[in-house]
């Protein structure tokens, strides 16, 4: 189990969530949030996307760290992969599009902007945080945890910041 303060992130190339865990004070997070391309961007090449959403998260996070005393510096962020195979069709179909081309350039991104700020980046396979659960049952689980939790945060929690949650759970040990 980790005992110091994280940031947890889970990119997508529709949006990033992020949580920050302070295992000192709880096993819930601190907060959490997730990121989307300006509005205005929308028609631009997925490049363009990308980096204006690294820019958003990376103010974000360090505005909490530089708030923070808990020093925080390490980042574990969710390693991209190809479910493949007969039961995984949408992972054939995003292979296809090149989903999991700019997926990967994504993850690529986040990684430099926070290996830039001196952040310790740590991976995690999808495999080992959430298993082979499809992605709303996950979901379901990890609301259930904060319920279990007592969580009385009640900011709407959305897809990829489930999973950033979801991520820090399996860190401490909660899942």
């Amino acid at each position: 189990m980790i005992n110091i303060p994280f940031i947890t992130i889970d990119p997508g190339i529709t949006g990033t969530g992020w949580a920050y865990f302070n295992p000192k004070y709880q096993q819930l997070p601190i907060t959490y949030n997730n990121v989307y391309p300006a509005v205005s961007l929308a028609k631009e090449d997925h490049t363009v996307r990308s980096t204006n959403v690294v820019q958003q998260l990376i103010h974000e996070i360090t505005t909490i760290t530089k708030a923070s005393s808990d020093g925080i510096n390490t980042v574990y962020i969710e390693k991209p992969s190809y479910m493949g195979g007969a039961k995984h069709y949408t992972g054939q179909v995003a292979a296809q599009s090149g989903s999991l081309v700019k997926l990967v350039f994504h993850y690529g991104r986040i990684w430099q902007a926070f290996s830039e700020r001196n952040f310790k980046i740590i991976p995690i396979p999808v495999s080992k945080w959430k298993g082979q659960l499809p992605k709303d049952i996950s979901h379901i689980r990890i609301k259930q945890i904060m319920k279990r939790l007592h969580s009385r945060q009640t900011k709407l929690i959305e897809d990829h910041s489930l999973d950033a949650v979801g991520i820090g759970f399996y860190l401490l040990g909660v899942v």
